[in-house]
């Protein structure tokens, strides 16, 4: 199994946020630590170098089952932002009930 220290740049990596995981590559690598989307980890242990406002607190190497759901749930956070910022007042009343529609479909 892969560790901390084998990771390259470009590998995907699980970074446990205080109440969530999402999926991160890897930036850039050095002796001691690895950057991950712009944050510092500790090659050894995981854990962030530089707290940042304790958003992220450590990375891990997740598996191929994981690195999929992570993928999904990426997907329907950004969609759910997406949603939220989204202004509905672009949009005809018809359009609106199509997605309404679709959204209570499911």
């Amino acid at each position: 199994m892969k560790e901390l220290k084998d990771l390259q740049v470009g590998d995907e990596v699980a970074i446990l946020r205080l109440s969530s995981k999402v999926l991160g590559k890897v930036e850039e690598v050095y002796d001691t630590k690895l950057v991950v989307d712009g944050i510092s980890f500790s090659k050894e242990t995981g854990w962030n170098i530089h707290k940042d406002g304790c958003k992220v607190s450590m990375i891990s190497i997740p598996n191929e089952e994981e690195i999929g759901k992570l993928r999904i749930e990426t997907w329907k956070r950004f969609i759910d932002n997406f949603f939220f910022k989204f202004k509905t007042n672009t949009l005809s009343v018809k359009q609106l009930m199509q997605i309404y529609n679709i959204i209570k479909s499911e």
